[in-house]
C-alpha cells in the first residue's frame, strides 16, 4: 500500500507499507552432507517507509529524505556445528531501522554539453538483532554482520553534443 501527496509543484511526500517473504536459497536447503533441509521456512517481512522530495530550480535540484523500518521474522542465520559445519536455521526477528538521504544536480543548458548532472547518497542503517532464539542469546541489540551502519555514493553523469557519455562513481562503506 503506497501513498504520495504533491503538497507544492515543488515538494512531495511519500508513505508505503509492504510484506513480502525470501524463501531460503538452494545453499541454505543443502546441508554439507547433500540432504535437504526441509524445516527452513521463508523470512517473512514487513517494511515501513515515510519520504519527502523537492524539486527545486525547476527541477534541476532535486533533494529527498527517506526513513524506513523493515521487521524480518523467521530470519535465515548460518550457525557453525561443533564439525566445523555450518547449517542454516530460523533463529528469530531483525529490526532494519534506516535513513537515505539523495541530493541530484543537472544542467542542460552548458554550451557542447547534453547533460551534466552530479549526484550522491547517503544511507545510515543500524540494523540489528532483535530476537535471536538461542541459547545464551549474545546477539540480542547487536550489528547485523555484513552491513555497513554507513554508505556514501557520489557520483558525475556527462554526455557531450557529440554523443559520447562518461560516468565516475565513487562508493564508500563504513
Amino acid at each position: 500500500i503506497a501513498f504520495l501527496q504533491k503538497l507544492s509543484p515543488m515538494l512531495t511526500v511519500h508513505a508505503s507499507l509492504s510484506q513480502g517473504y525470501s524463501p531460503p536459497t538452494f545453499f541454505e536447503v543443502i546441508s554439507p552432507q547433500g540432504a535437504i533441509d526441509l524445516s527452513l521456512e521463508p523470512e517473512r517481512g514487513t517494511n515501513y517507509e515515510l519520504g519527502i522530495r523537492a524539486d527545486l530550480l525547476g527541477k534541476a535540484l532535486q533533494l529527498e529524505l527517506t526513513a524506513y523500518r523493515m521487521q524480518l521474522k523467521d530470519a535465515i542465520l548460518p550457525e557453525t556445528q561443533a564439525d566445523g559445519q555450518t547449517l542454516f536455521f530460523n533463529k528469530g526477528e531483525t529490526r532494519q531501522d534506516g535513513i537515505e538521504v539523495k541530493a541530484s544536480w543537472q544542467h542542460t543548458q552548458l554550451p557542447g554539453w547534453e547533460l551534466l548532472r552530479l549526484w550522491s547518497a547517503y544511507s545510515y542503517q543500524p540494523y540489528e538483532f532483535k530476537d535471536y532464539l538461542k541459547e545464551g542469546n549474545q546477539l540480542e541489540g547487536n550489528s547485523l554482520p555484513g552491513v555497513p551502519l554507513h554508505q556514501l555514493i557520489v557520483g558525475v553523469d556527462a554526455r557531450i553534443s557529440s554523443g559520447f557519455y562518461g560516468q565516475l562513481t565513487l562508493k564508500h562503506y563504513g
